[in-house]
């Protein structure tokens, strides 16, 4: 308790003491503040307090001359203000080394083998019998008969015969893979391809490892120029019963389907490079276009007079909403919104403007209100800082 003997005091109007915690919080939020000419008395005062001064930040280096704008710049200033906010990123130019288009000609065979598809009259009819039948020993009999016929119709060079004895074969029924990939064969003589195909793909079904069905069946794409089935039906079939006759006709397939595979991995080899590329040109593109809207976003913010306001219209809204009704009313005044502007504008250069600002009948209620009024206890300043862009 004060001593009866103390000299009393006359206590401080409540502005006075709002001013002096807004002083405080920005000596606080910017110490080298108190280097400011204007208060070296008060200084003075707190050395002689035995108080230890922030140390005096170094001067600021003079402003280089601006050199003139070179002719492909057209923005000299990095620091001069961005596009309005309608500005969009420019065009992100193409590398130096962008990928060019690559050049990989068609691969040509000439096969003398290959037929012309085309021209191909060829649409599978014959009967493929029951494959769930059970010969009788009769049946089975006449179907041997009708093998072994067709066996001297192909070596006799009568494929039309011989093809009508096979399908008799078959239409007996319990059809093997044998037979089917022997009427293919004749087909294959004949140059029915589908034919041929179809009877393969038959036998294959019955019997996966029949080696005829796939030398067949590999010769047959070879007509029909299909270089990547052959090779793999005639490989296939040489791994499990090889010749030397469908040896020669593998390799010479293969040697085709090594050219088309070479240029079909280096085509998609450069279309994965290019889709690289192009996603890399796509994050840049994405990049640029972010940093100009934001670029926009800030010179807009410096072009509205309200961004000083605790973050423009929003941080307005959060700003009145936290604020007592005498000070919201004062914040609805065209005219106190206009010196709170002003005051942000001016702070700015000079820090200490909002201390003078604290005598305007207008502006005081509002920094009370921020400052918790002469009791001290108010809320914290709103999110963006004081009225007027005060830290």
């Amino acid at each position: 308790r004060p001593s009866p003997l103390a000299p009393t005091m006359a206590a401080m109007p409540p502005q006075a003491i709002s001013a002096l915690k807004m002083f405080v919080s920005q000596l606080q939020a910017s110490p080298a503040m108190i280097h400011e000419p204007s208060l070296g008395f008060f200084r003075d005062y707190l050395t002689s307090l035995g108080a230890t001064l922030p140390e005096k930040p170094a001067p600021k280096p003079a402003p280089a001359a601006e050199a003139p704008p070179a002719a492909d710049n057209p923005m000299p200033d990095a620091a001069q203000k961005s596009p309005p906010a309608a500005a969009r990123a420019a065009p992100v130019e193409d590398s130096d080394d962008e990928m060019p288009d690559l050049e990989m000609p068609e691969i040509v065979i000439n096969d003398p083998e290959t037929v012309d598809l085309s021209t191909l009259d060829d649409t599978p009819s014959a009967p493929m019998g029951d494959a769930t039948k059970e010969l009788s020993e009769e049946a089975f009999e006449a179907q041997a008969t009708a093998k072994g016929a067709a066996m001297e119709a192909m070596s006799a060079g009568d494929f039309a015969k011989a093809l009508e004895t096979y399908n008799h074969a078959v239409e007996l029924g319990a059809p093997s893979a044998l037979l089917y990939a022997n009427r293919a064969n004749c087909f294959l003589k004949m140059g029915k391809l589908n034919s041929a195909i179809r009877d393969c793909d038959a036998a294959l079904a019955v019997n996966p490892d029949s080696a005829k069905a796939l030398k067949i069946r590999g010769r047959t794409y070879r007509k029909m120029g299909d270089w990547e089935h052959a090779a793999h039906d005639l490989q296939k079939a040489n791994a499990i019963d090889f010749d030397e006759d469908t040896f020669e006709v593998e390799k010479l397939v293969e040697g085709y389907w090594n050219q088309i595979r070479e240029r079909k991995l280096k085509i998609e080899a450069a279309d994965r490079e290019r889709a690289v590329k192009e996603e890399k040109k796509e994050k840049a593109r994405r990049r640029a276009q972010a940093q100009a809207e934001y670029r926009a976003q800030q010179a807009a913010q410096d072009d509205d007079p309200m961004g000083d306001m605790g973050g423009g219209m929003g941080g307005l809204e959060g700003l009145l909403n936290s604020l007592g009704p005498e000070a919201r009313e004062k914040m609805k005044d065209p005219k106190v919104m206009a010196k709170l502007q002003a005051l942000g504008a001016q702070m700015k250069s000079n820090p200490m403007a909002a201390m003078q600002a604290m005598s305007d009948p207008d502006l005081a209620p509002i920094f009370g209100a921020f400052m918790g009024g002469a009791d001290g206890e108010g809320g914290p300043p709103p999110p963006g800082g004081m009225p007027g862009g005060m830290p």
